[in-house]
């Protein structure tokens, strides 16, 4: 992006961001940060005309789960988010989209046991494929071509690109905390007079979201990946 005042932390430090839904700190799912573009209002209009130009990819992939895993898709469809977060992306309530970077081996502890993430990888590249070191295999990865594995139990990471190229990917996923033992979605009751008088009562009790025009240090940083590891993936890989 030119206008560095526009970029995130989670874009300036790991070239990553997440939009859709989090339930991790508090007993309702919410907006992501990167979804509200709390870092610079002015970022929101861009952020709308991904999600929008999205649309069809997420469609996509949710046909793709309900074809091929049709247990798992009931599953999600039927999972109650509550009335504050957003549904973007269908039956998932989060994507992580990673702007040309290759991912280290990892494990998503957070992500469901019981779920499948989809991997879809965009660009223009060749090499970069997933690798699962536990299984000893690699996927080769196309543009548009989507991948759906076990991210809680699978490790897997990827190898690099063999020339210059862009690879972007985006990830569909759903954290296990949304399946909670204690979600009391269905039992939750708004009264319509209540919840308007309260309201208005709050008005103006929020604190302004701030408006940077000018890029913070975060954004002005320079900041650097150990490739290492990543590069001796496909030396251990034709040894």
């Amino acid at each position: 992006m030119s206008d560095k005042a526009h970029k995130s932390k989670d874009f300036c430090k790991n070239s990553v961001e997440h939009f859709g839904a989090y339930r991790r700190f508090t007993s309702l799912p919410y907006t992501s940060a990167n979804t509200a573009s709390s870092h610079n209002l002015n970022h929101r209009s861009c952020v709308d005309n991904l999600l929008n130009s999205l649309v069809p990819l997420s469609n996509y992939v949710n046909k793709f789960i309900q074809d091929y895993y049709g247990n798992m898709y009931l599953k999600l469809r039927n999972l109650s988010w509550g009335p504050f977060a957003p549904k973007p992306f269908g039956i998932f309530p989060m994507i992580a989209i990673n702007f040309n970077i290759l991912s280290n081996y990892h494990w998503d502890k957070l992500d469901a046991p019981n779920c499948l993430c989809c991997l879809i990888p965009l660009g223009d590249f060749q090499g970069g494929e997933l690798y699962f070191p536990q299984l000893h295999t690699f996927i080769p990865l196309q543009p548009g071509k989507v991948v759906a594995f076990s991210s809680h139990y699978l490790l897997h990471g990827n190898f690099p690109l063999i020339s210059d190229g862009i690879r972007h990917s985006i990830v569909y996923f759903v954290h296990n905390i949304f399946f909670h033992e204690n979600n009391n979605f269905n039992l939750m009751k708004i009264d319509d007079a209540e919840l308007e008088s309260k309201l208005h009562n709050n008005q103006g009790l929020n604190s302004k979201t701030p408006t940077f025009t000018k890029p913070r240090k975060f954004q002005t940083m320079e900041y650097t990946n150990d490739n290492n590891d990543i590069n001796q993936r496909r030396r251990n890989l034709n040894n």
